[in-house]
């Protein structure tokens, strides 16, 4: 502060005279003009006692003004002093940081939050876990100096303001970061307290009420019900709920959110508790749990509740879900689909379908990305059934190229089919508000073949049959989702029965739809129930040639000779997973890492297969199992899904090697959960 004084010692500023000495220059003029004009001795009198007096105010007014300047100075430095106490006294703990988060100054309530150990010259990062100096420094970028943070430290809750601080030294102006921290603890408790009284809603439905019973003996129904009931109300009991029996296969209850909070750090061991009911029953009972958990209350739980419901039905049951307003999580799912035997569903579902086509002349079918044969299957058929209607039908395949091109070749031969078969382009010149979308073999909006398309449908019909995931497609006018069915070929070949004749279908048409049945279950050999063989006797009446099926799944040498390359990096994991891993930079990665999956499960001890193939900057995995172990949950974990014995994912932008190692801590974490 006394340099600075002193520099302005040594200048001399015109402009820094008071006003009054302004005025006496003017007064100057005015008579000097006088004295010129009319006495002119006088004028030099006037003007040498006019210096004399300048001069004087000068040196006056000058040191009046060092003398206040440094009286402001002493001022300052004494007001710096003391707020430099009263900051270090401050009860708000305080601490400044440089950007690079280490502690330059604190007072002596910050101290105290680490229970006044020695913390200058730490950085923040390392003594506090919360405080994230990355985002901090991100939000003074975008000048975001409102936000606040919570920060946990020693049983406490502190909520953290910040801002930017210059400090000058050494004619050197150096950014710091302040940083105050408001004592919450309080409440936060009382908001703890208060998200622990929460209420929690839970529908729990059997999923084979009516199964169960057909293969019980009738003896032993009154004596399997009670004790599935008593052993549902036990649990909510332990846990302090109120259930309430709604149907005769369904139960309400409530829970308070602590007292849920332990049924997760359970697992839902009902689930477990019901499966091993034995009762003379020859089909375990399985259970469907459906959780709505929010803060909103209970109206909002009862629709998180119901969807949670949905979502464990579409995956096939034996599982819990818990819904909040952002996500849902899973439990369970340890065991098979159980085949469901009425064909009301499809009956109803077909009758419903056939009103609707009625009302449209133009029809879009869309499967998913690169189309397998279950897809194209369900695709002509479902082609063969609108063509019958007389509905002007495309199918939207954006690559004929790879193993399906021969098939769609052969399929374009014939008349209904020339120029039906088209890419993206081509329907988003002919589709409209009055255009039927159907999709097919994908219930995920990421999976579709053209995103653009399923946005811009208005009215839009879904057949599948994987598991339901969280990208569910909604807002359909129909949906037939059935995770009991092999194949999507499987439920429109059962359409067939109740729309067309058999006279009405190509055999060439029923010879892709079969092909259909038979990839999906794996030469009947996974999920496989009555039905499936039903739907498969269905197409042989119609007369379909088993060897020109067999044909179409016969593929390149390049390509087995690949598969006998990858095949040489296989690793048995865990003593009973293979796993084999490659590069393959074409069309038909996918194809191949499904071969090298089936293949892998023909060797002995092996329970379960993973193939991961990196194709153009992507990583393809392809899964199979014997029921040991639920491949579907797995690669839920990477984005993918499927079903409980056959899955798949796609990892975008990521490295083999570092998908090979997120893939066995999945298998791990999975196996320790079991």
């Amino acid at each position: 502060m006394n340099k600075k004084v002193n520099s302005d010692k040594k200048k001399f500023n015109f402009f820094n005279f008071e006003k009054n000495v302004c005025f006496f220059i003017l007064i100057y003029i005015i008579i000097s003009t006088f004295f010129l004009c009319y006495k002119f001795k006088m004028f030099f009198v006037h003007t040498i006692f006019f210096f004399i007096m300048l001069v004087y105010q000068i040196i006056f007014l000058n040191k009046q003004r060092i003398e206040n300047e440094n009286f402001v100075a002493r001022s300052s430095f004494f007001l710096d002093k003391v707020n430099g106490n009263l900051f270090f006294k401050f009860s708000i703990p305080l601490v400044i940081v440089d950007f690079y988060g280490k502690i330059v100054w604190n007072n002596e309530n910050f101290e105290k939050m680490f229970e006044d150990k020695k913390i200058f010259n730490l950085y923040l990062e390392k003594i506090m876990v919360d405080f994230n100096l990355e985002k901090v420094l991100r939000n003074i970028e975008n000048n975001v100096l409102d936000e606040k943070y919570t920060i946990f430290l020693n049983e406490k809750c502190y909520q953290m303001f910040y801002e930017t601080l210059e400090m000058h030294r050494r004619k050197e102006i150096k950014s710091n970061i302040v940083l105050y921290f408001i004592d919450k603890t309080k409440e936060y408790q009382l908001i703890e307290n208060d998200l622990k009284k929460n209420i929690v809603q839970c529908i729990v439905m059997i999923d084979n009420f009516e199964e169960v019973l057909q293969n019980t003996p009738s003896e032993s129904h009154g004596k399997l019900l009670g004790t599935v009931e008593q052993t549902i109300i036990s649990w909510a009991n332990e846990f302090y709920g109120v259930i309430k029996k709604c149907e005769k296969d369904k139960f309400f209850v409530l829970f308070e959110n602590e007292n849920f909070e332990r049924i997760i750090k359970d697992k839902f061991e009902i689930l477990n508790k019901v499966r091993n009911i034995d009762e003379g029953n020859k089909i375990s009972i399985t259970l469907s749990v459906g959780v709505g958990k929010s803060e909103c209350g209970i109206f909002e739980n009862n629709k998180l509740s119901q969807s949670a419901l949905d979502m464990a039905l579409g995956r096939g049951g034996d599982q819990a879900i818990i819904k909040d307003e952002k996500s849902f999580c899973f439990y369970g799912a340890k065991t098979r689909e159980i085949e469901k035997r009425t064909k009301v569903k499809i009956r109803v579902f077909t009758h419903a379908f056939k009103e609707i086509l009625e009302g449209f002349d133009k029809v879009v079918i869309m499967g998913h990305k690169n189309v397998d044969l279950d897809c194209l299957g369900a695709a002509v058929g479902l082609f063969r059934i609108c063509f019958m209607k007389n509905k002007d039908t495309y199918i939207l395949i954006e690559n004929k190229t790879g193993s399906l091109q021969k098939t769609i070749e052969n399929i374009e031969n014939f008349p209904e089919y020339k120029d039906k078969i088209v890419n993206e382009q081509e329907i988003l010149k002919i589709f409209d508000e009055g255009t039927l979308l159907i999709i097919i073999d994908t219930g995920r909006v990421s999976l579709v073949e053209s995103p653009q398309i399923l946005n811009m449908s208005k009215q839009t019909i879904l057949i599948d049959h994987h598991r339901r995931s969280e990208d569910f497609i909604e807002n359909t006018i129909l949906s037939y989702h059935e995770p009991f069915a092999s194949s999507t070929s499987e439920i429109v070949t059962e359409m067939f029965e109740y729309i067309i004749t058999k006279n009405n279908v190509r055999v060439e048409e029923a010879e892709i739809v079969y092909s259909g049945i038979i990839m999906d279950t794996k030469n009947f050999t996974f999920k496989t129930g009555k039905r499936t063989f039903e739907a498969a006797a269905y197409l042989k009446s119609i007369g379909i040639n088993t060897s020109k099926v067999k044909k179409m799944f016969q593929s390149e040498i390049s390509l087995f000779l690949k598969k006998i390359e990858i095949l040489k990096s296989l690793e048995i994991y865990n003593g009973n997973i293979a796993i084999v891993y490659g590069e393959y930079n074409t069309s038909q990665a996918q194809i191949l890492s499904s071969m090298i999956a089936d293949d892998l499960l023909e060797i002995e001890n092996v329970k379960a297969s993973f193939v991961l193939i990196s194709s153009n900057n992507v990583v393809i995995i392809s899964s199979r199992s014997f029921d040991e172990l639920n491949v579907q949950i797995i690669l839920e974990k990477f984005g993918g899904g499927g079903h409980m014995t056959i899955a798949g994912a796609q990892i975008p932008c990521e490295s083999l090697e570092c998908v090979i190692e997120k893939l066995k801590y999945a298998i791990d974490e999975s196996l320790r959960e079991d």
